[in-house]
């Protein structure tokens, strides 16, 4: 395998984990969002929302379409709370 190859692949492979990683940090937000909620403590979801939402932009479409359903679950119960 030539070296160009070699770092193509790396950066593919690299570019796959730091989305993941990101995406596993969408999922804590909104896990500790939907306990604020549960709380009572609904403008401390609603301060985590936008850093949701810039993590979720920045997401390959593929990674975004393992969390869109949990994010409009969120968002409407944020919704609902005002």
């Amino acid at each position: 395998m030539k070296m160009k190859e070699i770092n193509s692949k790396y950066a593919e492979l690299g570019g796959t984990l730091i989305a993941r990683k990101e995406r596993d940090i969408i999922e804590e937000l909104i896990e500790w969002s939907h306990n604020h909620i549960n709380n009572n403590e609904i403008n401390d979801a609603k301060r985590l929302y936008p850093r949701i939402e810039l993590l979720y932009k920045n997401l390959p479409k593929n990674e975004k379409n393992l969390v869109f359903d949990k994010c409009i679950e969120l968002q409407k119960r944020i919704g609902r709370q005002f």
